[in-house]
């Protein structure tokens, strides 16, 4: 059976944040997140933020995002991020209690 080391990146997985990180640091890094109103797209960046935050938190850098906004459909997407709705409960289904 083959065992993922978890100090290298997950196969298949951006590693993108890593890049940054070793080139530049962590210690200033800042995140910005920025959703876009157009109706029917809400549904897509639902899954979009869902991904971003496992990412971040795969990469320990949740406490990095600094700003969230959006407009129309985007900005109640930011709402469900800003109220942790967006994290995924331990059955790994997402919530909208």
């Amino acid at each position: 059976m083959d065992v993922h080391d978890p100090a290298q990146p997950t196969p298949g997985k951006s590693t993108v944040l890593q890049e940054f990180v070793e080139k530049y640091g962590i210690q200033d890094l800042r995140i910005g997140i920025i959703n876009a109103g157009g109706g029917a797209k809400g549904a897509y960046q639902a899954g979009a933020l869902k991904a971003i935050y496992e990412f971040l938190e795969e990469n320990n850098a949740l406490d990095k995002v600094k700003m969230i906004a959006g407009t129309s459909i985007g900005s109640w997407n930011s709402m469900f991020w800003l109220a942790g709705l967006v994290k995924p409960p331990a059955t790994g289904e997402m919530s909208a209690h």
